[in-house]
């Protein structure tokens, strides 16, 4: 009998050690393709009209987010690395927070608005790729990854910027 119970206590704590290390490597899920129009909206620190680059970022994140700390260094690189504007959206957070979290792990945000009360969304962190006519191209909910950025974001990038017809 103790040997069926060990046996059955190894099998579920593999199954919630592979639910985890499935969770934080595979490809999260993601809303193809939405080209809804983001809502209208004002915000200290970010309006709806200071979103005008041609193909831009909206990332909503928050200091107290676990998730929004380990996407944060894929986010400067495509700031930096790759020259993507960037807007972000402080959830439920207050000013001096942000301010110390992008002062401690970079900033790579153009502006930065505090969403005091779940304004836009109702969780963190979610990404949008959005063009100058405020149409959302992409938006997923949940940290992006490596493969996510390399294999859904950047192509679809470079398509909105050349103009190319998305399928």
């Amino acid at each position: 009998m103790k040997t069926r119970t060990l046996l059955f206590a190894n099998i579920v704590v593999f199954g919630i050690i592979a639910g985890i290390a499935a969770f934080l490597f595979l490809p999260l899920p993601q809303e193809k393709e939405r080209h809804d129009k983001l809502p209208a909206f004002g915000m200290e620190g970010l309006a709806y009209t200071d979103l005008n680059d041609e193909v831009m970022i909206l990332n909503v994140f928050s200091s107290w987010c676990p998730p929004c700390r380990a996407e944060h260094p894929l986010l400067l690189k495509l700031s930096k690395e790759h020259g993507i504007p960037l807007y972000g959206i402080a959830f439920q957070d207050t000013k001096e927070n942000i301010d110390a979290y992008l002062e401690e792990l970079g900033n790579p945000y153009k502006q930065v608005g505090m969403d005091y009360g779940g304004l836009l969304v109702k969780a963190v962190p979610e990404t949008m790729i959005l063009m100058k006519d405020h149409t959302i191209y992409w938006h997923v909910r949940g940290p992006l990854n490596e493969q996510v950025i390399h294999e859904q974001v950047l192509p679809l990038i470079e398509k909105l910027r050349n103009g190319t017809e998305l399928q």
